[in-house]
């Protein structure tokens, strides 16, 4: 290890970073000497710091567009914090008391096969595109009116209460129409009201349900029309015919599993025959009504006479019951006489006959006052002369008083 030497000569310079050795200083080559951790102190000295040089525009100009990115970066992740808790919060629902939602996922209906219904209150569903909420009326009624089977007005006139004019025939390419199983024509139409049982079907697995019904309704007016008659259909049998159009309906609404109910008491039916005809039928509602009248008063004046022979009949029917009892009772009480002079009789028939001889002749001669009876033998060789008048009676003097 070589002596060490001074460093306060001018061939190198302590600069702030420590001394720097210039080439032609000393020789650190293997004949010059080397520096150990004991030969010099390398630390940087504890020099005043320079003041900074000024800073540029450019330099500026960059420090201000850190600081406006840094910022704008908290900007965006606070936006995108309050993005998130709106997006989340989105997904929150309100299900009102005369609705059901289902859930759509990704276009199927949450829970497959059988769906999950929402009911009213509040509920969650992942945001939109994920989950989609389509909600379905509860409780409401639907009307449906039938398109065929009735000839043509416009809604202006049918809210009045007013018909068009009946044209001289009937135009099928016009007016609706149904056939009846006689070949006669009617107009018939039918109003329904249905509410939605199941929501899933209703929306999903069919487009536009409410024309289903309504086809449904106009193949059920078809149907019962060809199974009644013109008089059966527009007067006779009217409860009938609507019962056959609605049971029809609610059969077709069933077998395609439509979703729907249909209320039978508020739906209705409506018949009438053809304007064109209107006369002819008035015709014969005047004549079955003079009909009617006529029956109502053969019927009467019948119940009538019958009434009064019934009371005929009971009178003499009860008069003969009377006096089949006087007769029992006469004859029983004959019969009871008979036996009670029996014994009389056995006893003394001779006078026996005689007794029965007087009463019999009086009541065969019931004019003659003296009555004479012979005993047996006493009118032989003998006249008998009878003076069956009596002599006037002399009358009667008055006394003087």
């Amino acid at each position: 290890m070589s002596a060490p030497h001074d460093h306060s000569h001018d061939d190198h310079d302590h600069g702030p970073g420590g001394h720097t050795h210039g080439p032609a200083d000393h020789d650190h080559g293997p004949d010059g000497h080397t520096h150990g951790p004991e030969d010099h102190d390398h630390r940087p000295a504890k020099a005043p710091t320079p003041p900074a040089p000024p800073e540029t525009a450019e330099e500026a100009g960059s420090r201000a567009l850190t600081e406006a990115l840094g910022s704008s970066f908290v900007l965006v992740k606070g936006l995108m914090g309050i993005l998130i808790i709106v997006f989340f919060l989105s997904g929150m629902f309100t299900v009102e008391s005369n609705e059901q939602a289902v859930v759509l996922q990704f276009g199927e209906p949450k829970g497959g096969v059988d769906p999950e219904i929402y009911g009213p209150g509040w509920h969650w569903a992942w945001p939109y595109p994920i989950d989609e909420v389509v909600k379905v009326p509860r409780g409401l009624t639907h009307v449906v009116k039938s398109s065929v089977g009735w000839f043509n007005v416009s809604p202006t006139d049918e809210a009045a209460g007013k018909e068009p004019p009946a044209t001289a025939s009937l135009n099928p390419a016009v007016e609706g129409y149904a056939l009846t199983s006689d070949g006669n024509i009617i107009h018939a139409r039918a109003t329904v009201r249905y509410v939605i049982n199941r929501p899933v079907a209703y929306e999903f697995e069919f487009t536009g349900t409410s024309n289903l019904v309504q086809n449904a309704l106009n193949n059920a007016l078809t149907y019962a029309a060809a199974r009644f008659n013109v008089d059966q259909a527009t007067r006779l049998e009217l409860t009938a015919f609507k019962d056959a159009v609605l049971n029809r309906c609610i059969e077709l609404v069933r077998a395609e599993n439509l979703g729907v109910e249909i209320d039978r008491g508020n739906s209705n039916v409506e018949t009438r025959p053809p304007r064109q005809v209107k006369d002819a039928f008035n015709a014969v509602l005047e004549a079955e009504a003079d009909r009617g009248k006529m029956i109502n008063e053969a019927q009467g004046k019948a119940n009538e006479i019958l009434g009064k022979a019934k009371g005929e009949g009971a009178a003499i029917e009860s008069g003969a019951k009377a006096d089949a009892t006087g007769i029992v009772k006469s004859a029983r009480a004959d019969a009871d006489s008979f036996t009670s002079q029996l014994k009389r009789y056995e006893a003394n028939p001779g006078f026996f006959e005689e007794r029965r001889l007087v009463e019999t002749m009086q009541r065969v001669l019931p004019g003659v006052q003296e009555k004479y009876f012979l005993p047996d033998g006493a009118g032989r060789n003998r006249e008998i002369r009878l003076q069956l008048n009596r002599e006037p009676a002399k009358p009667v003097q008055p006394t003087q008083p």
